[in-house]
């Protein structure tokens, strides 16, 4: 695993999204603030359900999708 700061990340993010395909990155973002970009292929490992894998690896497929900031929730089902 990986760390490093949000700052960082943004300024390479091209390799650290290749990396990601390989191991875990934990991006720090001040005091007590993170978030993990895992690779795809561990997300029924971390517990994530079969069902949205399925949906995050079936969004590699689509161009683009336009997303209702009033519904998000909806646009990206």
């Amino acid at each position: 695993m990986k760390t490093v700061t949000s700052t960082e990340f943004k300024k390479n993010l091209k390799m650290y999204a290749e990396l990601a395909d390989k191991e875990k990155i934990l991006v720090t973002r001040g005091k007590g603030k993170a978030f993990f970009i895992v690779p795809v292929n561990q997300l029924e490992e971390e517990g994530y359900s079969s069902k949205f894998v399925k949906k995050i690896l079936s969004t590699k497929k689509e161009r683009s999708k336009k997303v209702n900031p009033e519904n998000l929730w909806e646009s990206i089902k």
